[in-house]
């Protein structure tokens, strides 16, 4: 994509503000204080990140929604970080059948470098 395309993308100005427009798209189920995010998107400039596990050997429809969320924050002039790895992915995808296992760098790291992760829960 060039240079020029990026600059051309915006959030649609016929909205009152970013929160409504995510809320039309569907982007925004529950807040705990609506009035706050509120200012918070319009009155100040926030960082903020989105993890992806890197145990995944793919991205899903999940990853598609934050990516969304984060490239519409973007364009509002919020600062975006994209995280894969570190902590979280040594913990590992919490499932509610089962306890996590605790997952070591190299079932990690093969997937961030694309390759294949290594068997789940093996302790060095």
């Amino acid at each position: 994509m060039s240079n020029n395309a990026l600059k051309a993308q915006a959030n649609d100005p016929s909205f009152k503000d970013l929160l409504d427009e995510l809320q039309w798209r569907g982007l925004v189920a529950l807040n705990t204080d609506e009035d706050a995010l509120r200012k918070a998107l319009n009155e100040t400039k926030i960082t903020y990140y989105i993890g992806f596990d890197p145990t995944a050997p793919s991205l899903h429809l999940g990853n598609l929604v934050q990516l969304l969320i984060m490239r519409r924050l973007q364009l509002a002039g919020h600062k975006p970080l994209a995280l894969i790895g570190g902590s979280t992915g040594l913990v590992g995808d919490p499932r509610p059948t089962a306890e996590r296992t605790l997952n070591t760098k190299e079932t990690e790291i093969p997937v961030i470098r694309g390759g294949e992760p290594g068997p789940p829960g093996q302790q060095p």
